[in-house]
This record gives C-alpha cells, structure tokens and sequence, in this order.
C-alpha cells in the first residue's frame, strides 16, 4: 500500500500547492482528472510526477497515449473514476487538491463522494485556508494550539465529546441546517473528539490564530 496526490477540476492555486508538497515533504506519485491537467501541467515541479490522468475526457482530448487512462462509466464521476483507479495501483492513501472552489455543488459532491469511500480510503483534502478529512468516532488530532478547527457534521452526529478546544462540547449532538462546530479554537497542542453515530469533517486551519 502506498501514497499518492490526486489533483481535481476545483480550485487551484499551483505555487501553493506546490510551496505546500514541498514544505511538508509530502511524496508519491501525481494523479489528476482530466479537467485538472491543464492546470497542473504548467508546473515542471508537479507535471514530472504525473504517472496518470483520469477521466472520460469531456474536458481535454483524449490521446491514445500510456499517461491518459479512458473511463466512460457515466455512473460515475471524474473523482470516482480516480479513485477506482488509484486502488488498483495499491494506494490506500491520497492527499487531494483541488475538491474546493468553483462550482460549488461540486464539492458538496466530493464530500458525499469521500464519506463513500473513507472505510476503503485515508482521504485528506487540503486548499489555501486548510486541510479536512473524515474521521473516526475515536479521533485525536496533535501540534494543533492556537488553530482553527471545525468540528461539521455530514449531515449528523451524535453523542459528540471533544476537549482541548476553546469551546468544548459533552454530549451534543450536531446537525446540518441545525447546529456545527464551526470555528473553534485549539487551546491545547492535542483536541480529542468522540461521537457515537453519523460522520464528522474536520476542518484545521493552516495559520495560528490566537
């Protein structure tokens, strides 16, 4: 099993997201949708570790080429399509730019579409602003004082205990359209969180701002 970057048709800001592989010393191979390729390809940095792009090719021409992988199933999306791909490869875990921006349905479809996968996959989704993933019922997150953390239910979540924030939570539940642990604070280095039913996103901002 190993790790990869996978690159999707959002928003891009290609000197932070190479800025952000580098400073972090994140490795693996690059995999993008077809939509994402022309945005990724400008960068030497990046373009170089490309070893597939995947897609049904609506968005650039397909060439019979060993870089381009074709997948028509329309059941699916371009994001689906990479994933199924990437699995074949091996690849258990997949830090992916570019699920945020745009179109915004969009990534309300990649979220629903990482809650499918998460028991199959460790997706982490990173942009300008932060880093979110899924996470287990049982989750402690490290070095995180003095960040912003969003606690967002996806669309529920019971029984929630988390400490080490500014505001702590003992047994709530949180609820779209209802109630999120949004915007939060880190005042301790480690944030445990607990729940009992439902899925939880945590968001955790890249600067310090307390």
């Amino acid at each position: 099993m190993s790790k990869a970057i996978l690159f999707l048709n959002g928003n891009i800001d290609i000197a932070f997201c190479q800025s952000y592989i580098q400073n972090n010393n994140i490795s693996g191979l690059v995999y993008c949708t077809d939509g994402a390729y022309s945005k990724v390809r400008v960068s030497e940095f990046i373009a170089q570790k490309i070893d597939k792009v995947v897609g049904d090719f609506d968005s650039i021409v397909y060439y019979d080429s060993p870089l381009f992988h074709l997948d028509t199933n329309q059941d699916n999306t371009d994001f689906e399509k990479a994933l199924e791909y990437m699995m074949t490869k091996d690849i258990n875990e997949i830090m992916i730019f570019g699920a945020s921006g745009g179109e915004m349905d969009h990534f309300l479809s990649n979220m629903s579409i990482a809650k499918k996968y998460r028991n199959k996959l460790r997706l982490t989704f990173v942009d300008e602003y932060s880093k979110y993933f899924f996470i287990s019922r049982k989750y402690t997150v490290e070095n995180v004082k003095n960040k912003m953390l969003s606690v967002i239910p996806f669309p529920f979540a019971t029984n929630i205990y988390y400490k080490g924030l500014e505001y702590n939570l003992a047994g709530g539940n949180l609820i779209l359209g209802e109630n999120t642990g949004s915007r939060n604070f880190a005042v301790k280095d480690n944030v445990d969180i607990e729940y009992e039913t439902g899925d939880v996103i945590l968001f955790i901002s890249h600067e310090n701002y307390k």
